[in-house]
């Protein structure tokens, strides 16, 4: 483990960086990384540092950090494209904590960084550092809250990176391999924010019940939390374990929390997580949206027509059927019925329209099917009495001479 003083970054002087020495693989393969982002693999190992630090011990979890991201980025795309791999960059001569303050992670009081080269995926690189004291040390440190992670691949990569060997920034000598495949991992505490962390970081939920983590301990004697600007719960003692309900409806979702000491003072933080949840409960479906009817004052029942019932969702449905207002050439309706997931149903929209003299009568069909996700719906249904003529034509025949 090295440690290094931060210089004229602005840190407090007793403030440290925990580098370990490098880790490195030699490829087997240079083949790109087709479909894979940057940030992918970034959050994947995030999400693997959370996960080692539940199994080693049930440590608190990490919160991902813009700032560190891009200091973290910053020094993959720069290892890759000058040719280095080392944790002071060999060009500019800046360390880790200069490079994390630079970036505008400023006011920390721990810091750490690993790094890595020539390992493919988030897992073999995860498997290289926890196999390592020094880099398992900064993952499972307690003194962190927040982290960012780089990855670069650089398909052009030569055997021509530099490396420093005694950790004095100055290159010593040069791999004889290409490595193609540049990982940073950039650790950091600030005393003055409290991170509230979303089912350890994961990217995506399926269930609106999730899981938070409120940093606080020694400081806060109260929290509250709400949705994506809505209303705040009440508050409650602090704990830093939490169970919320998200929003409704799929998409992105923000938590905000703030805690509080007993003086008053208040500290507010976020999260964000994708809500990419199962509908189960019942989903009603109608079609179509209009019936119009053709009835001859002579012939006064048309053609049957009628209306379609579903259940998108999973779970059964009760639904029921009623005319506003009512009307006396509409026949009985099927007042009510069930639909277990995914299935519909025909209803026959029966007309009686005797002694209706010629013109335009209109009513509106309503289903309901109660807490079922779109109810109710309506139909509007239209019935145009005419007095049709019988119009008889000659009959004509053609005689072919």
């Amino acid at each position: 483990v090295m440690l290094l003083a931060m210089g004229a970054s602005g840190a407090a002087a007793a403030a440290r960086v925990q580098a370990p020495a490098p880790t490195v693989v030699v490829p087997g393969e240079r083949a790109a990384d087709t479909a894979v982002s940057a940030g992918t693999f970034g959050e994947q190992v995030v999400e693997l540092v959370n996960a080692a630090r539940w199994d080693n011990g049930q440590l608190p979890p990490l919160k991902g950090e813009t700032l560190l991201h891009a200091a973290a980025q910053g020094h993959s795309d720069n290892m890759a494209g000058r040719d280095f791999f080392a944790h002071c960059d060999l060009d500019t001569k800046t360390s880790p904590g200069e490079r994390m303050t630079a970036a505008g992670y400023s006011g920390w009081n721990y810091a750490g960084e690993n790094i890595a080269a020539g390992y493919s995926t988030p897992v073999d690189v995860m498997n290289g550092w926890m196999n390592s004291s020094g880099h398992r040390a900064n993952i499972l440190s307690l003194n962190y809250r927040e982290i960012g992670v780089g990855y670069t691949y650089q398909g052009s990569d030569q055997a021509n990176v530099r490396y420093d060997s005694n950790g004095d920034c100055n290159a010593d000598g040069t791999y004889t391999y290409a490595f193609y495949r540049y990982w940073t991992q950039n650790f950091g505490r600030r005393g003055a924010v409290y991170p509230v962390i979303i089912n350890r970081e994961a990217v995506e939920t399926d269930s609106r019940s999730v899981a938070l983590y409120v940093y606080g301990q020694g400081w806060a004697t109260e929290m509250r939390f709400r949705n994506e600007g809505g209303s705040w719960s009440a508050w409650r003692p602090y704990a830093p374990d939490a169970a919320w309900t998200l929003s409704s409806g799929n998409g992105l979702k923000t938590v905000q929390a703030e805690i509080r000491d007993g003086g008053g003072s208040v500290r507010g933080a976020s999260d964000t997580i994708l809500l990419d949840e199962v509908i189960v409960e019942p989903v009603l479906t109608v079609t179509p949206a209009a019936l119009t009817f053709l009835a001859d004052t002579a012939d006064p029942r048309p053609s049957q027509q009628a209306v379609t019932i579903g259940n998108a969702g999973q779970v059964t449905m009760t639904w029921q059927l009623t005319a506003q207002p009512a009307v006396g050439w509409l026949g009985t309706l099927p007042a009510t019925g069930s639909l277990g997931g995914g299935t519909a149903v025909d209803v026959p929209v029966p007309i009686e329209p005797p002694g209706l003299s010629s013109g335009t009568y209109t009513t509106t069909l309503t289903v309901d099917a109660g807490s079922a996700q779109n109810s109710p719906q309506q139909v509007a249904v239209t019935l145009i009495v005419a007095d049709l003529q019988t119009i008889y034509l000659p009959l004509l025949r053609t005689i072919n001479q």
